[in-house]
């Protein structure tokens, strides 16, 4: 709609109806990857690319949002697929445990590929009894 008031200027009204997909991210992250890598299932690993995947929506001219509760898609591309750590408990295992035993203890983790342990100062033996002090930083190549 438009109209003129008389002057130089004109009002516009316009209205419009946007329909779109929402996904969770992990949902859909744990659902690609158990399709794919069903020895995977369990572990919380998300996949970092999502975005950059090619996602094709099928018949989208026949979806009817208003009703349909499932849709089909495809999505393609090289995924990068990375675990996620709870750090928490991970801290929480190693707090007091001897340095000679970190191997030990971080493979109770099976998320994690592969860990680097630093010590400091370097002639410490043993992890800090308090979580709060041990730090980690997360590093995936």
């Amino acid at each position: 709609d438009w109209s003129a008031n008389g002057s130089n200027e004109v009002n516009l009204t316009w209205s419009a109806e946007l329909r779109g997909l929402i996904f969770d991210r992990q949902k859909l992250a744990n659902y690609v990857i158990g399709n794919k890598l069903p020895e995977l299932t369990g572990l919380k690993l998300l996949i970092v690319n999502l975005d950059r995947l090619a996602f094709i929506l099928n018949r989208k001219e026949q979806i009817d949002f208003a009703k349909d509760t499932q849709i089909s898609f495809n999505l393609s591309g090289e995924a990068e697929v990375v675990a996620q750590v709870d750090n928490a408990a991970l801290v929480a295992k190693l707090a007091g445990t001897k340095k000679r035993d970190a191997n030990q203890t971080l493979g109770q983790f099976e998320e994690i590929a592969r860990a680097e342990v630093i010590f400091r100062p370097p002639w410490a033996r043993r992890f800090p009894a308090d979580p709060a002090d041990i730090v980690i930083v997360d590093v995936v190549d």
